[in-house]
């Protein structure tokens, strides 16, 4: 992703930035090893951020499930920057109310090659992002969400 090594060194200028995937393997050890370590290692060689802070989710609701964790034990506002945003906000209908009303207030998705935003963002603050050239722009958006959260 040409321009996402900048984008999130930026981030990490003013705010915590970790990594989340939902590629953990429950069933079996030896994979579940084999993937974190290929993870922080590719993290590692792209020069990201922070490559061991790295959360590894079993689903999709894992990974929604964890942030409303997060911000609901630190009170931060949390930013999933995502490709897979329609299938984000399919899980998000199906979790509890109550992580749904906490993920409204205290979460923003970027939704990453989305050229607009889907019909029904389901009461989630949702922003698209193209390119991560445009990242910029997001930035100073979430920074504006956040100072009002």
């Amino acid at each position: 992703y040409p321009g996402a090594q900048a984008a999130v060194k930026k981030v990490a200028e003013k705010h915590e930035v970790a990594y989340s995937t939902a590629r953990a393997c429950a069933h079996n050890q030896k994979t579940h090893d084999a993937i974190v370590q290929a993870t922080t290692q590719w993290l590692t060689e792209k020069a990201f951020v922070n490559p061991g802070s790295c959360f590894f989710c079993y689903s999709i609701s894992d990974k929604l499930l964890l942030l409303a964790q997060h911000t609901s034990k630190t009170g931060d506002h949390c930013v999933l920057v995502d490709d897979n945003y329609r299938r984000l906000l399919d899980v998000y209908k199906t979790l509890d109310a109550d992580i749904q009303a906490i993920l409204r207030l205290s979460f923003s998705l970027v939704a990453f090659r989305a050229k607009e935003l889907p019909d029904d963002c389901q009461g989630l603050h949702i922003l698209p992002l193209t390119r991560w050239s445009l990242f910029d722009q997001v930035l100073d958006v979430l920074d504006r969400v956040a100072a009002v959260n």
